[in-house]
């Protein structure tokens, strides 16, 4: 053999030896890791399903196996329930190796220990990681919406973050964790039961879910709603996802197969005309909408005071889902025996509006059940007009750190609202506002619709006047802490040009106050 040739042959053996980055010359970056695993998916956008692990922590045995098939289940679980109330044969896309059932998830190692990942305070930090990750690895993120699962090695000393926050949702994986308990009884079942349950409920709330407990025939037939109590009934009893539930799906991101630029952007619905009454045992709710966007569906959900209102408190509210009719109307008809709870209590209907491109937004209406039935005290009221009313006078508003300016009481948008002065010298209570109504009206009471934030109208006085300078006291009124419009009737027909409100407390207590519109109605 010459020289050449034993030259050449030491050539090939060092680069067959090597890999690739060990090269000079070659980047790291351009060298393919071949995992073993080929994943695809037939979706334009993928759930992230990300594996967090604390510096103090190491991957629990298997985990890449045991997350795979669980995810796997629950994306069959999500488009069995898709499929069954009509939107087609589809579910939340994932990065899968269909053959070997694995799918693909990102491995953080993050940077600090467990102690700074806590169940109270410790997301921020996950999500701050996890944002600098994917910012280096742009590649990897494949959605807006993830799926964070928390490395734990004792599930209540090591305390993870086990919630959903906005498009992103945490669980947690403990040694063993595994689908196979599913169903099974003993601690493992158990264990299996709560935990795994619990991260498709929490995965639901990352996917836009709000909680709400399903009809009481759908109960019946189905079994528990996963948005409901599912997290204790996953695998162990029949447990299902509500058609409200699959009509958000039915606009979420991952679960669309097309591309679209515009995924959450913001909308502003607002209803023009509300009708609603009880009779013949149901409560019927229609009306007219307008700047929808592309709205497709409408939900509707009754959320009783049993276990309290909104937050997480809604478990159980019963819930409707209608596709929206023509271009800018809704109809819905709610019988009162598909009410899990019937008892003496407030109510909330959340009126939601579902566009195509993923947003929604709620419209809620207070109202209450008494003696076994809704009384229902909201919908059009045959308002006057606010198009020549004008804020007159009053005690302070906030313009500087928000639009909290009083005109925004007579715009007829109910996401605007006056709110008085807190960025600095911020006055206390009694507050007030004159409005002057450009001609003398006569008037059946006031509509009062509290913002959606802080600071709501508890305690107020309501005066009027038809020359601005003499005023009559009509009586001391109380707000509640609920969105929608509330009314206050007056015991007699009253004429006025001016009305005066001023507010002497708050429902939370604090010293300010803030409301988002008012109306003077005649029947």
């Amino acid at each position: 053999m010459n020289k050449q040739t034993c030259l050449l042959l030491l050539l090939v053996a060092f680069l067959f030896a090597c890999k690739k980055s060990d090269v000079p010359g070659v980047p790291t970056e351009e060298v393919p890791v071949d995992t073993g695993y080929h994943y695809k998916s037939d979706y334009a956008y993928n759930l992230n399903v990300v594996y967090f692990i604390a510096s103090d922590k190491t991957a629990n045995d298997d985990y890449h196996r045991r997350i795979s098939e669980l995810m796997l289940q629950g994306q069959d679980f999500y488009g069995k329930w898709m499929k069954h109330w009509g939107f087609g044969d589809k579910s939340f896309g994932l990065l899968k190796d269909a053959a070997k059932k694995r799918i693909k998830i990102v491995e953080i190692k993050g940077k600090l220990d467990q102690s700074n990942y806590s169940y109270d305070s410790g997301a921020g930090n996950v999500l701050k990681e996890i944002d600098e990750y994917f910012a280096a690895h742009p590649g990897e993120k494949t959605s807006g919406h993830t799926l964070i699962i928390m490395c734990v090695k004792d599930i209540q000393a090591d305390k993870a973050p086990f919630y959903g926050l906005g498009r992103n949702c945490f669980a947690l994986d403990y040694p063993g964790m595994d689908i196979k308990d599913l169903g099974t009884t003993g601690p493992a079942g158990a264990a299996a039961t709560g935990w795994i349950g619990g991260l498709m409920h929490e995965l639901g709330h990352g996917l836009n879910l709000p909680h709400n407990g399903g009809q009481k025939s759908e109960n019946a037939q189905f079994g528990t709603s996963l948005m409901g109590a599912g997290n204790s009934s996953y695998g162990k009893s029949p447990t299902y996802l509500t058609k409200a539930d699959c009509a958000i799906l039915n606009n979420n991101q991952v679960f669309s197969k097309v591309t679209r630029t515009d995924w959450y952007a913001d909308f502003t619905p607002v209803i023009t005309r509300l009708n609603a009454k009880y009779e013949s045992g149901n409560i019927v709710v229609s009306g007219r909408f307008s700047g929808g966007g592309t709205v497709n569906y409408i939900n509707f959900y009754n959320d009783g005071n049993k276990n309290g209102i909104g937050g997480n408190k809604d478990y159980d509210a019963v819930q409707w889902a209608t596709q929206k009719i023509g271009v800018d109307s809704f109809y819905v008809s709610m019988p009162l025996t598909e009410f899990s709870n019937t008892e003496d209590y407030p109510y909330e209907l959340r009126i939601m509006f579902c566009d195509q491109n993923g947003s929604w937004l709620n419209v809620p209406y207070p109202y209450e059940i008494k003696n076994g039935n809704p009384v229902i005290d909201f919908g059009d009221k045959n308002e006057y007009s606010k198009t020549n009313w004008q804020v007159t006078e009053f005690s302070s508003e906030e313009t500087v750190e928000e639009d909290g300016k009083v005109s925004n009481i007579l715009d007829k948008n109910s996401s605007t609202a006056w709110v008085t002065r807190w960025n600095t010298n911020a006055p206390t209570f009694p507050h007030h506002f004159v409005v002057n109504m450009g001609q003398a009206l006569a008037a059946d009471g006031f509509t009062f619709t509290q913002r959606g934030g802080s600071s709501k109208i508890k305690d107020m006085q309501i005066l009027t006047s038809t020359d601005n300078v003499s005023w009559t006291v009509l009586g001391n009124y109380v707000l509640k802490d609920v969105g929608g419009p509330q009314v206050i009737y007056l015991p007699a027909q009253k004429t006025f040009k001016y009305f005066k409100v001023i507010v002497t407390s708050a429902t939370d207590g604090r010293q300010y106050a803030s409301l988002a519109e008012v109306g003077v109605f005649r029947n």
